[in-house]
């Protein structure tokens, strides 16, 4: 067993396993944190994706007036393996002029030194000091099945802050697995119908601010925080295919059962700020491009955070509060299937 957390570990033992283990009292605004980050309530919109039976990934249309745009809800993650079929996807582009491409978050380089430096504790000052015996060995047996224990990755863990180790800890193990960070985006950049195109971001912000927010997070807040990386590692390794496989196959109604927020979203709405910032930027000004394209005449293509897109009072539900068509037929000039010939009998 690794020597991580080996006096902890030890002393949890003692007391009878990781049930005995105490907790600090509950913190509501940490619970608030937790089911806001892990409860999902959908848009009625899905429901026309889930009746058009368009094979591959689901797009909807959106109408106003002779402006056509194309949304194709991604994922943020997705397996290395993942294979899905784009062609409903290309032909849309050849007839597009515009593809929007999902907002962008920006650390500056004084900030993520800052963060370097102050994400460690001080000699003398470990993790295992700030967080409950509980998320001390959740976290042990997360490092012995990705057969980290004793490695200098595992032992600098231990020396640097809840919410850096629970993001390290994540990046790691999805490396590990051959886990890919907004691959699908790239993968639709990378088409030759979308080389051409005028590529649009609908914001970009600074994230400077969340940095030091996560370093002053409350000791339930620790404890939230790398609980739930460790949680969204178990979903990586045990949901995240079908979920991939369900956003391929445009099985909309499975892949919302097995939806899951993106990565370190409970530490995030522990920082005060940056929930009205998630809702100005991601839904308001993604919202605000989607329906400043519609006001053009002719076709373009976006690409939306499925979660963004699809939950209640998100970008669907706002755009179609403005009036706009929402509907999810096949692509314009897919047409019909080629028709094969009839196999000819022996005579």
């Amino acid at each position: 067993m690794t020597q991580l957390f080996s006096s902890a570990i030890l002393s949890l033992a003692l007391l009878g396993g990781a049930e005995a283990a105490q907790t600090p009292p509950p913190d509501p605004e940490v619970a608030k944190a937790i089911e806001e980050a892990h409860t999902t309530t959908w848009s009625d919109a899905t429901q026309v994706v889930i009746a058009a039976h368009v094979p591959g990934p689901a797009m909807w249309k959106l109408t106003r007036g002779a402006s056509t745009l194309w949304v194709l809800g991604v994922l943020e993650q997705t397996p290395k393996d993942l294979t899905w079929d784009n062609r409903r996807l290309r032909r849309i582009l050849k007839e597009a002029n515009v593809l929007i491409l999902p907002g962008a978050t920006t650390v500056s380089d004084a900030a993520f030194r800052q963060w370097d430096l102050d994400s460690r504790y001080h000699l003398g000052d470990t993790l295992s000091q700030h967080i409950s015996l509980g998320i001390q060995y959740r976290l042990e047996q997360r490092l012995e099945a990705e057969h980290m224990d004793g490695t200098r990755f595992s032992a600098g863990l231990n020396f640097v802050k809840a919410a850096r180790a629970g993001a390290n800890l994540h990046v790691a193990v999805r490396d590990s697995h051959h886990i890919l960070a907004y691959q699908i985006v790239k993968d639709v950049q990378a088409l030759p119908e979308a080389a051409s195109l005028l590529s649009v971001t609908p914001y970009t912000v600074s994230d400077d601010y969340l940095g030091e927010g996560l370093l002053h997070l409350s000791r339930a807040g620790d404890d939230a925080c790398l609980d739930d990386y460790l949680s969204d590692i178990d979903w990586d390794l045990n949901v995240l295919p079908a979920a991939a496989h369900a956003w391929a196959t445009g099985d909309i109604a499975t892949l919302q059962k097995n939806y899951r927020a993106p990565p370190g979203l409970v530490c995030n709405l522990l920082v005060p700020q940056w929930k009205q910032d998630y809702e100005t930027y991601n839904i308001d000004a993604t919202a605000k491009a989607l329906s400043d394209e519609l006001q053009i005449s002719g076709k373009a293509v976006a690409l939306v955070p499925m979660g963004d897109l699809l939950r209640k009072g998100g970008v669907l539900d706002r755009l179609q509060a403005q009036g706009v068509e929402i509907t999810s037929p096949p692509s314009d000039d897919m047409g019909s299937p080629p028709q094969l010939p009839e196999p000819k009998t022996q005579p």
